[in-house]
């Protein structure tokens, strides 16, 4: 089963049937072909789901419900030349533009991060090896980040994140490979971060502007290979 075509849609809204996470789209705009299907007489990839296309989005809300709500807001988003194939996904580029992610409340300690624009080329992701960029392009990041009382970062949760269940082991004494995260290039331009410790007493916070950094060649599937990183 093949469909070929324009899709828009106004208002859209997903969630995990977990209560994990949610989101919701004010506009979303999609070109290109879906397809369900696989080799005749079954088998492993029967079935088996292919996209291809472009897609625009506007007003992106994706929100993770833990202890406590954290949201990711984009204002714009393009995607070109998306290729879903099975468990690989690639696309060309994609360019976003004001970026947001925070807790529920201004005075959240969970890391509150903006960005005017963010664009990325040559992204791979596939379940066994992990996630590719090519190049990323960020400017104007703003970001506080905060650390504790009990020496901790705090960080985004789910509802049903466990601190206490051990990873299952594979069956037969198999061996797990932990999926990489590779980037070619990076850069970032005109940043401003905010760091607040709040383990020592009186807490303590340090800031800085015109923040930029660079990174090249940084692969953690490769831990002998030198990534180059400049600040």
């Amino acid at each position: 089963i093949a469909v070929d075509g324009t899709f828009d849609a106004a208002e859209v809204r997903a969630k995990s049937a977990d209560g994990r996470w949610n989101t919701a789209q004010k506009k979303l705009d999609w070109t290109g072909q879906v397809s369900v299907g696989g080799p005749a007489g079954g088998g492993r990839n029967a079935g088996s789901l292919s996209v291809i296309g472009n897609a625009s989005m506007t007003g992106l809300t994706a929100t993770l419900n833990g202890s406590e709500a954290y949201s990711v807001v984009v204002d714009t988003a393009l995607v070109k030349d998306i290729a879903i194939e099975g468990e690989k996904t690639g696309i060309q580029s994609a360019s976003l533009s004001g970026v947001t992610a925070s807790g529920e409340t201004k005075n959240s300690p969970l890391p509150r991060l903006g960005l005017k624009s963010l664009n990325l080329t040559g992204v791979v992701s596939d379940a066994g090896t992990g996630l590719a960029i090519a190049s990323l392009r960020a400017s104007g990041l703003s970001g506080r980040i905060t650390k504790l009382k009990g020496g901790s970062v705090a960080l985004p949760s789910t509802k049903s994140d466990r601190k206490d269940t051990a990873p299952a082991s594979p069956p037969g004494g198999a061996t797990t490979t932990t999926p990489g995260f590779r980037i070619g290039d990076a850069t970032l331009t005109d940043g401003r971060l905010e760091f607040i410790d709040q383990s020592i007493q009186p807490p303590f916070s340090i800031e800085t502007s015109r923040f930029q950094g660079s990174l090249k060649n940084f692969d953690t599937a490769n831990p002998g290979k030198d990534a180059r990183i400049k600040l």
